[in-house]
């Protein structure tokens, strides 16, 4: 039996039960709270379990960040703030830097503050990875500032990587943005992109012959993430069919009642015109989303030619159209032929437009 003094205090151990050691061991530690003893106390956890295989720019990214880390020297704390919706890859990202950095990782999934909790953090003297997991969640809007000097005041995280996760990044106050002094990288996540997709369904898929019906619906989704994609290529390994009835019954649909605002630019060759002139110049709510729901875009247009003569015409832009989606300048492209004629269409949406 052994004796441990804490103040006043003595608490008995086993000879089996205490280990006391210099360092903490490369696990997992999350942080909780004696509400008797009035201390925060690490309990060990599960590790982390990392796929044998890593797509997209995870592995990459991961890379990049312990590589900031360890070039920066002892003093060095390096954050990333990541965001985006559940099942695109944070989580992923932050498990691997865990894992590959070798380090302690310690898990915040209470809304912990106040002095005495910084400075058990502080106190930590060996490097180590602090994941703060869903953090809009876990902190209110004062919660956040209160957390603040952990970044870069007095209680500043030394030899850390600090690594912060969310799903709404307008849920996460504005001193976490463009602060890279704070947060070094800011990662977005929105929906999986196409050699993504690709690279899975290669390695996965039964029936190659589904790959581009998946390619094509993940553009109609503006949030198509992995759990969507894992889950879509094992119902059709499992049960084949039409590829709209797999759709139909499974939860992969997305839809939004947006007041996004999206400028419509029209592109006609029409010979001897004057003027081409778009009806519709904008587009409320999100084109993809709303192609997923009702299947087309009505889009109409009228020519003015030289001799004044005027003609109107209307189409449906349909999903099979979409020819470029770039969602992180959320920019689409159509191009589609109407009464023979090759059109071009492209929409682009405004700035803070959902304040509009």
């Amino acid at each position: 039996m052994k004796f441990l003094k804490n103040a006043n205090s003595w608490s008995l151990f086993s000879n089996e039960s205490l280990d006391i050691r210099t360092e903490l061991p490369s696990k997992n530690y999350t942080i909780r709270f004696n509400e008797l003893a009035g201390q925060y106390f690490l309990e060990e956890t599960e590790p982390f379990n990392i796929p044998s295989k890593i797509y997209g720019k995870t592995q990459q990214y991961c890379d990049r960040i312990i590589r900031t880390f360890n070039k920066s020297g002892r003093d060095a704390q390096v954050g990333a703030l990541l965001e985006g919706t559940k099942g695109s890859g944070k989580t992923l990202l932050a498990k691997l830097v865990a894992v590959r950095s070798g380090l302690p990782t310690i898990i915040v999934n209470s809304p912990f503050t106040g002095e005495k909790f910084m400075r058990t953090l502080q106190e930590i003297d060996q490097p180590a990875v602090i994941i703060f997991d869903e953090f809009e969640k876990l902190y209110d809007d004062d919660q956040q500032e209160q957390i603040l000097t952990m970044f870069d005041g007095v209680y500043s995280l030394q030899n850390k990587i600090i690594i912060v996760t969310c799903n709404d990044r307008f849920a996460v106050r504005e001193f976490f943005h463009n602060r890279p002094s704070r947060l070094r990288y800011s990662i977005h996540y929105s929906g999986l992109d196409e050699s993504f997709i690709r690279e899975y369904c290669e390695d996965s898929l039964h029936d190659k012959n589904y790959i581009e019906s998946i390619v094509s619906y993940s553009m109609m989704c503006a949030d198509f993430n992995f759990d969507m994609l894992q889950v879509l290529v094992d119902e059709l390994n499992s049960y084949g069919g039409k590829f709209e009835d797999i759709v139909e019954i499974l939860n992969v649909k997305s839809f939004s009642n947006t007041a996004d605002i999206w400028d419509v630019e029209i592109i006609v060759p029409k010979e001897h015109a004057k003027e081409i002139i778009l009806t519709q110049k904008t587009f409320k709510g999100d084109p993809v989303r709303y192609l997923s729901s009702f299947g087309n875009i009505e889009i109409s247009y009228s020519v003015k030619y030289e001799d004044d003569e005027e003609d109107y015409f209307e189409f449906n832009l349909n999903p099979t159209d979409i020819k470029k989606l770039d969602r992180s300048s959320e920019v689409i492209v159509f191009g589609t032929k109407h009464e023979n004629v090759s059109i071009g269409l492209t929409m682009k949406k405004r700035v803070n437009s959902i304040l509009v």
